[in-house]
């Protein structure tokens, strides 16, 4: 099965300014923070509760303009916010230890079955919050996006389960998960074993890609975002903006699903 991640495909499935304009004060908070660093080099700065309740406010308005934490009531902020940060913070040293700053790495990585349970489960948790029969991971993606947008992808159910799924692009599923990523069982979590699949389906796209597609999108989705971002900040070739891999994939995958 070849990659859908190629310009044609990208340039279909993309709509750059909202999406822009919610990123990016998450992304420039981290990269300020990130500058600030010395030492050895690690790819994400969410490491302590100073710097993630920064975005807090952020995070609370923004999920709600999206009604993606509907039913979660406002008395329950100070639980949905202790949860998040605690789930950023924890996911953060993961990624650091593993030095996994975007989805081609966790597609390459030996321990992508492990990183991914430790993902699903921050997503299971903050989605969680809301009191819902079964866990739906829309709540906990979107959120955990915003501060992992180049490795953690946004479910979305219209897109996703309806489109992305039942594409020609995912018909293959059950025979390319290897020995170590095979696909976990979550029994009557029908969206969260969808969700795993879509993570595995995503990063098998970025793995897979030619190289020089892979750049030509990174670069395109970079410039069509940068505008939004902090002028010193879209010249750093080195910033999470210049390689948002979990978005492309799923850009490039819904492009695809509407060819």
């Amino acid at each position: 099965m070849r990659s859908v991640v190629t310009p044609a495909y990208y340039s279909r499935g993309f709509e750059p300014d909202g999406y822009a304009r919610s990123l990016a004060p998450f992304v420039t908070i981290h990269e300020v923070e990130l500058s600030k660093r010395t030492g050895p080099e690690k790819p994400w700065a969410w490491t302590d509760e100073r710097i993630v309740r920064k975005t807090l406010e952020l995070t609370w308005q923004m999920t709600g303009a999206w009604k993606a934490r509907r039913g979660v009531p406002v008395k329950s902020r100070k639980d949905f916010e202790r949860i998040v940060v605690g789930e950023v913070i924890s996911l953060t040293r993961l990624f650091n230890r593993r030095k996994i700053s975007c989805l081609k790495d966790l597609s390459q990585s030996t321990a992508y079955r492990a990183i991914v349970n430790a993902i699903e489960s921050s997503i299971a948790f903050i989605s969680g919050t809301r009191p819902t029969k079964l866990i739906q991971p829309v709540l906990g993606s979107k959120v955990l996006h915003h501060y992992f947008p180049s490795i953690i992808p946004v479910f979305d159910t219209e897109y996703v389960s309806k489109r992305i799924l039942r594409s020609r692009a995912a018909s293959s599923l059950d025979a390319i998960f290897g020995p170590d990523e095979s696909s976990a069982d979550f029994g009557s979590e029908v969206k969260m074993q969808e969700f795993d699949e879509y993570l595995w389906l995503c990063s098998f796209q970025v793995r897979t890609a030619d190289r020089d597609s892979l750049q030509q999108v990174r670069s395109r989705c970079a410039r069509d975002c940068r505008g939004f971002f902090p002028h010193s900040l879209s010249l750093n070739r080195n910033s999470i903006l210049w390689r948002l891999d979990a978005k492309i994939a799923e850009n490039c995958l819904i492009g695809a699903a509407r060819s």
